[in-house]
């Protein structure tokens, strides 16, 4: 048996949720369903991530400078 090398992607892509107690959930791009489906193995999962989508927030650094750099970008 051969395994997708996009299956073995997915299962490595791990998001952390936290809430409003600081609680942290960690969930794989596997679990996640969009629309009761699991994410198509052809979807560009970096840049779903970047623009928010499987529920969690991309963070790096200054919060500011991301989105005055996001903001340039799509103007």
């Amino acid at each position: 048996m051969q395994i997708p090398i996009s299956f073995l992607l997915r299962v490595g892509i791990y998001f952390v949720e936290k809430d409003q107690y600081g609680a942290s959930d960690i969930y794989s791009l596997v679990e996640y369903k969009e629309e009761g489906k699991t994410i198509r193995n052809d979807r560009s999962f970096e840049k779903d991530y970047i623009e928010g989508r499987y529920e969690a927030f991309p963070f790096i650094g200054n919060l500011s400078n991301v989105v005055s750099q996001w903001q340039e970008k799509g103007a």
